[in-house]
């Protein structure tokens, strides 16, 4: 009886501190990481499943990313679904696909059929300022702040709207 009382207890204690590990790491990055602000172009879809989302494209501003790797040497399950690690370095603004040595502002991801896919491409928006947003993306200058930390991990912080902080209704 005490062994399978030790037992839940364990099993629910390890997914709490899990969850509480990942909140603080995620915390931590949008409160202390270097914010980046950079110019998107998108569009609002809406789904049933994920609710009301913007996803976007990001200027990154670096030339050539995601162009053909000619150093695949081994080919297995990701590179027949044509997926392969990639980093870009906004600091100096270079693309490789090998993590880069000096590079103060690195966003880590990979590439996706040709397109760079970091994760942070969905801004997500309540049901009652989606309509504005659409509206928004089609017609002004839109950019995403990012808080990046040094390993290449990057967040959403906010969308800026005409280089305002947009703030929905």
């Amino acid at each position: 009886m005490q062994k399978a009382k030790t037992i839940l207890l364990v099993g629910l204690i390890v997914p709490i501190l899990a969850l509480s590990c990942l909140c603080l790491s995620k915390y931590y990055l949008i409160n202390y990481g270097r914010e980046v602000i950079l110019p998107i172009s998108g569009y609002d879809p809406r789904s049933l499943l994920y609710g009301n989302y913007l996803i976007y494209t990001i200027d990154y501003g670096v030339p050539d990313i995601c162009k053909a790797n000619p150093d695949i040497k081994n080919i297995n399950f990701r590179s027949l679904l044509n997926i392969q690690d990639a980093y870009v370095c906004l600091d100096p603004k270079e693309f490789s696909y090998s993590e880069p040595k000096n590079c103060a502002l690195l966003i880590k991801g990979n590439c996706n059929y040709n397109r760079f896919v970091a994760g942070i491409e969905r801004f997500y928006a309540s049901e009652a300022s989606a309509k504005k947003l659409d509206h928004l993306v089609r017609d002004d200058n839109l950019s995403i702040a990012l808080a990046l930390d040094g390993r290449g991990n990057a967040l959403v912080k906010y969308l800026l709207v005409n280089n305002e902080r947009w703030k929905p209704s």
